[in-house]
């Protein structure tokens, strides 16, 4: 009920009349209730094989995506290059990508997929250099282990193996000599032990 309608009612007077055309009252209805999508959000699920209302109201700019970039990202990773570099490869930036991961299933399963097979390749390519020359007890001419390491790390998050730490606090100030004399030989032995282990 409109304001003037409100007022018209309450004076008791005739409300006035909606001279809107019938149409423009159903399409207002129509919109009350249909759904409201994204473009990505209905490409998502017109890729997943769910049919779209067709009274929804889909926002947004058209995306760029197509469907066949699944297949194109997982064999560009394949091949050992990266997510972001896939990006140059189709001619658009990597937050579109970043964007097409979060918001299409599709993709987000071939970026898992190409993850995958990326690091397939480099400890295949790690492995072949290790074994190459050096497997006769040679130095291997065709890996660079420190690049090849780096690359690991910064790919694919490995990490060194990390030294436990442990923090003890005792109040000497309560124990005799020979019991610090005891608890210091008790943690160097400790300490030889986890360093044999470890080697």
């Amino acid at each position: 009920m409109t304001e003037d309608n409100k007022k018209a009612k309450k004076n008791n007077a005739e409300p006035k009349k909606d001279t809107r055309p019938e149409w423009v009252n159903r399409m207002k209805t129509q919109e009350r209730y249909a759904p409201r999508l994204t473009s990505l959000e209905a490409l998502n699920l017109k890729l997943n094989g769910v049919e779209i209302p067709a009274n929804a109201i889909i926002h947004g700019m058209p995306s760029v995506f197509k469907p066949e970039y699944c297949g194109m990202l997982v064999e560009h990773m394949a091949k050992g290059f990266s997510f972001d570099s896939f990006a140059g490869v189709i001619g658009h930036h990597k937050q579109a990508l970043s964007t097409w991961v979060k918001s299409i299933d599709k993709f987000q399963e071939a970026y898992q997929l190409g993850k995958a097979k990326s690091l397939l390749f480099w400890e295949a390519k790690g492995i072949e250099g290790i074994f190459n020359e050096s497997f006769g007890g040679g130095v291997s001419k065709t890996l660079n282990a420190p690049i090849w390491r780096l690359n690991m790390i910064n790919r694919f998050k490995w990490k060194d193996r990390a030294e436990e730490e442990k923090s003890i606090k005792i109040d000497v100030a309560s124990l005799s000599d020979e019991e610090i004399m005891q608890l210091a030989k008790e943690l160097l032995e400790e300490h030889e032990r986890n360093s044999n282990s470890d080697s």
